[in-house]
């Protein structure tokens, strides 16, 4: 198989949800993907978990790392920001003044 059908062959994937747990040796990262319409009746929507990735701590530092400096280059870069809620922040516990 050639280089270019193994790369035809590579999953490819949009997520909404993620789910992270960490561990002295580990580190698994679960994306999902909410059901495609909100439920009326203020149930749990549904997900659908499309892939367990599963990396080092030290990797997954270093990755944290990257995606930020790629981020953070793209706003300085665009002009364009991204803003997250601070709802958004609360509700996952996390400080805002860390970004």
């Amino acid at each position: 198989m050639s280089d270019e059908q193994k790369q035809e062959t590579l999953p490819d994937y949009y997520f909404d949800r993620v789910r992270v747990t960490v561990s002295l040796f580990g580190v698994n990262i679960i994306i999902s993907l909410s059901d495609e319409s909100p439920a009326d009746d203020a149930k749990p929507l549904p997900i659908h978990k499309l892939a367990t990735l599963r990396t080092s701590p030290i990797h997954a530092k270093v990755l944290a790392m990257m995606l930020r400096k790629q981020i953070k280059h793209f706003e300085a870069e665009s002009g364009i920001e991204f803003p997250v809620p601070e709802d958004v922040f609360n509700a996952l516990d996390l400080d805002a003044g860390e970004w």
